[in-house]
């Protein structure tokens, strides 16, 4: 192993190996365009009460009498390189959903932030929001709601900076991504073994690994003439 360390086959691999890596580093400190990203955290409904005893529930907001009483906890955060000022960003829920309340859930990791609520939308106003790589700065807030805490459109943008809106997945997007990440695995998997087998035979066979091509030429020439008297490589 130390033999091919140092042999030219070996140092290819070693720099290869530190381009790859020094090739990552760049990438994962490249400057990254301001993009808020508006996470679906947590969503919590009577709806999921079984039917029977749901019309036995009365919930009351403030002595109004609600059918269904609903919860959506979202979080805002700054995937950008860059600080992003005055976001605005406005969430519009379905006909017949009305919002009650909209408040944060960690006061004191959160900017000083103003959120203003209508029927059937939210509009959320932050400051300043740093990156959160760097800093990891967070808006977290929860929405309480009326009726049907989904589906939600999430809307927003300004100079330098826009809006991307992650609903949490489903149980189906759940499993697309187990089933790339297992492919990914196994295709790691089948490199990494088949390039320890092919060094494997050759320190078994004691062939030189400056001779390795030359063998495998030597063999496609035995076979195409029929395998006469093999050539010694």
């Amino acid at each position: 192993m130390i033999d091919w360390l140092f042999s030219d086959a070996g140092a290819g691999w070693v720099f290869g190996t530190a381009s790859l890596i020094a090739l990552l580093i760049g990438y994962l400190r490249r400057s990254r365009p301001s993009i808020v990203v508006v996470r679906e955290l947590a969503r919590t409904s009577l709806v999921s009460v079984r039917p029977e005893v749901r019309d036995d529930i009365e919930v009351r907001f403030r002595g109004q009498a609600l059918h269904n009483l609903a919860q959506l906890e979202l979080e805002c955060t700054n995937i950008g390189s860059s600080v992003v000022r005055n976001a605005a960003i406005t969430l519009r829920f379905s006909d017949g959903t009305e919002v009650l309340d909209v408040g944060h859930l960690s006061p004191d990791a959160t900017p000083e932030c103003s959120f203003r609520k209508e029927a059937t939308n939210v509009r959320v106003e932050i400051p300043f929001l740093n990156p959160e790589t760097e800093h990891r700065h967070r808006v977290h807030f929860a929405v309480l709601l009326s009726g049907i805490p989904q589906p939600v459109s999430v809307t927003g943008a300004g100079e330098g900076w826009s809006t991307r809106h992650l609903p949490i997945p489903s149980m189906r997007a759940l499993q697309r991504r187990m089933t790339r990440l297992m492919l990914l695995m196994l295709g790691w998997l089948a490199v990494s073994g088949g390039g320890a087998y092919i060094l494997g035979s050759q320190d078994r066979s004691r062939i030189g690994r400056g001779q390795y091509s030359r063998c495998l030429v030597c063999g496609a020439d035995a076979a195409r003439d029929g395998w006469p008297d093999v050539p010694v490589c």
